[in-house]
């Protein structure tokens, strides 16, 4: 049933604009105060509006709130045809102050990893220790023939993949972290590396029979471009195998290693999956001793 309030919040080009923006995914207020260039005071206004009709969703992470267009929008037939039309005239402006500031953030975490490069193999022992769940993962997952680590940094984890696949190709954005992993396999022809975006994947369509991110996808500001990538690059009965943070308060992990997520809900990723064709194989949790935080490790299949 259509109703009067959402005639009502939508009334006011502000709120548009704020609609065109969340139609991309979702955002935190600060990142809409630097794309739409407002006061945040003036921004949060309109997101309460838009939250008291029932149009957007609010999800609480530490100190930070992001918001989203709530479901609302795929189950009335006219709101995501507005959401259509939106997206391709009229808010051109605001789409590309949008993209612009996305790609500020991945060159801010690009360097980041670039400068920790030579120091990544003590940082990551310092928070993990030896836990490493992805081989648990992928036990008795059979058939690979070429694998791609997203996310690969040095190249640690390559040398298991090795043991199930024919080829692995290491992708990461950091040009340092590449240099380092390229070194270590520098006489091992079946391991190829190639510079990219996980958001936008330089590899094939259907090229891939296994894809991992080994605590990759909480840097990852669009998850459903992430999965719509997934789809694409992964073979018909292929996996993708995923190590990540569970929910957690830490927020010097996002203030240290430019962390987007506080931790991923593995019931949220696997339904993002589920909707791009994945469906669920396993998943378990392990626990990292004192520090209170918990990994998750998930594994699902195409078709």
């Amino acid at each position: 049933m259509v109703k009067v309030k959402w005639f009502k919040a939508l009334s006011d080009e502000t709120r548009l604009r704020i609609v065109a923006l969340l139609s991309l995914h979702e955002w935190s207020v600060n990142d809409m105060v630097h794309i739409l260039q407002m006061g945040q005071s003036r921004v949060s206004r309109h997101l309460g509006i838009l939250y008291e009709a029932g149009l957007v969703a609010v999800r609480r992470e530490g100190l930070w709130a992001y918001y989203r267009l709530s479901e609302i929008w795929q189950t009335q037939r006219w709101l995501s045809l507005l959401v259509e039309e939106m997206g391709s005239t009229g808010y051109e402006q605001d789409i590309k102050r949008a993209r612009d500031w996305e790609e500020k953030k991945k060159r801010s975490t690009r360097e980041f990893f670039d400068d920790i490069a030579s120091r990544w193999k003590t940082l990551r022992h310092e928070l993990l220790g030896e836990m490493d769940p992805m081989e648990s993962l992928l036990e008795g997952v059979k058939g690979i023939r070429r694998c791609a680590d997203l996310g690969c940094g040095s190249g640690e984890g390559l040398s298991f993949l090795l043991s199930l696949s024919e080829k692995v190709i290491g992708v990461d954005h950091s040009t340092e972290m590449l240099s380092l992993a390229r070194q270590r396999f520098i006489d091992e022809p079946r391991v190829e590396f190639r510079e990219g975006d996980i958001e936008d994947l330089p590899l094939k369509d259907g090229e891939i029979d296994l894809v991992t991110l080994n605590l990759t996808l909480h840097h990852l500001p669009n998850l459903r471009a992430w999965a719509r990538e997934m789809s694409r690059v992964l073979k018909q009965g292929g996996y993708v195998a995923i190590v990540d943070f569970l929910p957690h308060q830490e927020e010097r992990l996002r203030e240290i290693y430019h962390d987007h997520w506080m931790g991923l809900d593995p019931k949220e990723i696997g339904s993002l999956l589920a909707s791009c064709g994945f469906s669920l194989v396993k998943e378990k949790h392990h626990s990292l001793g004192g520090t209170g935080l918990q990994l998750f490790s998930l594994l699902m299949k195409k078709g």
